[in-house]
């Protein structure tokens, strides 16, 4: 069966240790969209589009892992 599941909130709440504990329990993958904000080179200054585009490529890799998801969200800027 193919899901996802987004935990999101703000810098210090526990949501990243709450998501890897959730993803080991029940076999899903965990996409940080931190992590791939880092990896992609897009953080700009908060800017929404770069959370849009960061949140294009998880889907993306969603779609093509065919097993469950647990997205790993914020809603802050890093700066």
């Amino acid at each position: 069966m193919v899901f996802c599941i987004i935990i999101r909130g703000p810098l210090g709440v526990g949501k990243s240790t709450v998501a890897e504990k959730l993803a080991k329990e029940i076999g899903a993958e965990l996409i940080s969209i931190d992590r791939i904000l880092d990896d992609y080179g897009l953080w700009e200054e908060g800017l929404v589009s770069v959370f849009l585009e960061a949140i294009e490529i998880a889907a993306e890799v969603f779609w093509k892992k065919g097993t469950p998801v647990i997205f790993d969200e914020n809603f802050y800027w890093k700066a």
